[in-house]
């Protein structure tokens, strides 16, 4: 029997975590099926079925369909790699004795902690020679241009080995047999191995080849991103992780290697591919090792949802570090914001993102309230987010000169109650003075203020 939500129907799940064309529908033995492109595998259009009515999905009625089949449970597993409980935190159910699906395997289980096979690996690594070769000739120019105009430069292309698969000559994909990628044709669901033309992104782990992924720019939204076939479940960058030194994880490769080339000597990115992706054990053992963690997917619905999982299982090593300003990261270096009135370079917000972090030195105690006397004689080092923590309530002319200086901001996108997510809830509980990224906040000039009063009071 299906699991059922009382959050999500199976429809608006898949829709919500997955990229999917709806094409059509029809009523089959009284229920009403949904048909759209399969979300698990590439090139399909039609053939996978949703019926929000039973709560189920299915890509196994025909013959030309992966296989895959289940309900809101078994996609959150197996499609966002979710774990039991943060499947059924996701639909809103307990954890009790009466729902324990069955267990995976040993080998499943492992499976996805590993690097693909040997053979993948050297055949993905001499197509990525030659991506790269073909990237720099007449052939790929379209594809470096592309490249170029997302304000990428020529270094950090090659440096992380971007390359361009072109089309054959006969007009077809690139493709070789499963055998010369060590796949076995009874484990996947294609008779071969096939490469779209597009950028190919390859994600290293020093030496070991974890993914190939696929961008192609000319293809509609949703279907200009993928990966070829038998590729791991990788964290894009992560050889560039440093003990004891930031780290920033964002969405997609293209803003790992836009901050990187900007900031790459005050922080190392990573990217996941996407918000549920990344979560191998080995990777977070990776992360560990970083002084924090910034927490940087979009500046969206998916990206805050994604990001919780990142601040639980971190915990205080991490910390959400919206872009705010713009969509991504690769957003603000190409200064495409989300208002007219914000202005910081990709640098500047890697910066104050990483100023969060730090811990300064008062010269003098901070009062439990604003307001009360400063009590000289309580001494020590006190963290600056702790202290402005302790700066609430705001007074009414504060709130009153913050009103002030958003009152002509603009918001584009999903509708956002942008005075009480971004200014009250950010400014208040986290960004410390000075590196506000809006240059006309007075949030500096309340905190310098009120400082300026306390120390004449002492003078007294």
């Amino acid at each position: 029997m299906p699991t059922v939500s009382q959050r999500w129907d199976i429809l608006s799940l898949i829709q919500h975590y997955a990229s999917i064309d709806i094409v059509g529908k029809a009523t089959v033995h009284g229920v009403l099926e949904y048909h759209s492109n399969c979300p698990f595998c590439p090139g399909s259009k039609d053939s996978f079925i949703m019926r929000p009515e039973l709560g189920d999905y299915s890509h196994a009625i025909r013959s030309s369909g992966c296989g895959r089949h289940g309900d809101a449970y078994d996609f959150l597993k197996e499609y966002c790699n979710m774990s039991h409980q943060e499947a059924l935190e996701v639909l809103g159910l307990e954890i009790n004795g009466d729902f324990v699906p069955p267990s995976p395997s040993i080998s499943q289980q492992d499976s996805k902690e590993d690097p693909p096979n040997k053979q993948w690996q050297e055949t993905g690594k001499l197509l990525v020679e030659r991506a790269a070769r073909c990237l720099w000739s007449p052939t790929g120019k379209d594809a470096l241009d592309y490249l170029h105009s997302r304000g990428l430069g020529d270094e950090i292309i090659k440096k992380k080995k971007l390359g361009y698969v072109p089309l054959q000559k006969d007009g077809k994909y690139y493709e070789s047999e499963l055998e010369d990628w060590g796949l076995d044709p009874e484990q996947v669901a294609k008779d071969k191995v096939r490469v779209p033309n597009g950028i190919l992104i390859p994600w290293f782990e020093g030496s070991t080849l974890w993914r190939l992924a696929l961008k192609r720019p000319d293809q509609p939204k949703g279907k200009d991103y993928g990966q070829v076939i038998g590729s791991g479940e990788g964290l894009f960058n992560v050889g560039e992780i440093q003990c004891d030194f930031p780290v920033m994880m964002v969405e997609s490769e293209i803003c790992a290697m836009s901050v990187e080339q900007e900031a790459g000597d005050l922080v190392s990115c990573v990217a996941t591919g996407s918000t549920t992706r990344g979560r191998l054990s080995r990777w977070l053992a990776e992360l560990q090792l970083a002084s924090c963690v910034l927490q940087s997917f979009d500046e969206d619905d998916s990206g805050d949802i994604g990001s919780e999982y990142w601040m639980q299982t971190l915990k205080e090593k991490c910390q959400r570090w919206s872009p705010y300003v713009a969509k991504d990261p690769n957003d603000i270096l190409l200064k495409k914001f989300l208002s007219d009135r914000w202005e910081c370079s990709l640098r500047e917000w890697v910066e104050a993102g990483i100023a969060t972090q730090r811990e300064y030195t008062l010269p003098f105690a901070l009062p439990l309230q604003a307001g009360e006397p400063v009590n000289p004689l309580a001494g020590g080092e006190v963290s600056l987010l702790q202290a402005r923590n302790r700066l609430k309530p705001w007074t009414k002319r504060d709130l009153q000169m913050l009103d002030g200086a958003f009152a002509h901001t603009k918001w584009y996108g999903p509708e956002a109650d942008m005075k009480a997510l971004t200014i009250q809830g950010h400014i208040e509980s986290h960004l410390a003075p000075g590196i506000c990224l809006n240059k006309n906040c007075p949030c500096e000039e309340v905190w310098g203020e009120w400082v300026t009063k306390q120390a004449l009071s002492k003078k007294k």
